[in-house]
């Protein structure tokens, strides 16, 4: 016996193959049949006339501050997305000081829309610094999987005012030291103001 059986609906199943009627048999959280299913289950949805397909990648969100008074991230649950990426655009809530805080805070409220007092009593602010901080207080909260961008603005904000154009490796060990350990910079890259750009891999790769 199997969990959950999906049955009747037009199964898209993400290859792009044509949508077919098909049923889904889903057990401890994972899929373990897809097509005719004959395992009893303990609960059928009926999906004659919908369509069934696997979850959608929203790689473009701000979720950064909502997660923490909606952890359905609505309305992205509605619309079968279950995975989303946070930290676009440069902005994020970490790395984050008491010295910076209010700017990250109005900055945010500004470029999204969200009321100062909804941040103010919505983020628990001074829960964390560096990022890895943050994403402890934000594990467990979402009904969505949910992963982050390093925001440059923020980045820029924790190691120094930045006016013009400074070489990475001026602010590669502190940035290192302090903030992201994972994150490596070239230090043959430059950066302006338009701000940081990296990528993280198992091996620590940057760009």
């Amino acid at each position: 016996m199997i969990d959950l059986r999906i049955d009747g609906g037009t199964l898209y199943d993400g290859t792009g193959a044509p949508g077919r009627i098909a049923s889904v048999g889903i057990d401890a959280g994972r899929v373990v049949a897809v097509g005719d299913v004959d395992d009893t289950a303990r609960r059928t949805i009926d999906a004659t006339g919908l369509a069934v397909a696997p979850g959608f990648v929203d790689i473009h969100t701000h979720y950064d501050a909502q997660v923490f008074w909606d952890p359905a991230l609505t309305p992205s649950c509605f619309h079968g997305i279950t995975t989303v990426f946070a930290g676009n655009c440069g902005f994020t809530l970490a790395p984050w000081s008491e010295e910076h805080g209010d700017y990250l805070l109005r900055l945010l409220a500004r470029v999204e829309g969200i009321p100062v007092a909804t941040l103010q009593q919505g983020v628990p602010w001074g829960s964390w610094h560096r990022t890895g901080e943050y994403l402890d207080a934000v594990d467990q909260r979402s009904a969505l999987n949910i992963g982050f961008l390093v925001g440059h603005s923020a980045l820029r904000r924790a190691v120094r005012r930045i006016a013009g154009r400074v070489r990475v490796d001026v602010i590669y060990r502190r940035v290192d030291d302090d903030f992201l350990d994972p994150l490596v910079f070239r230090p043959d890259s430059m950066l302006g103001v338009p701000g940081l750009i990296a990528a993280f891999a198992a091996g620590n790769v940057a760009m």
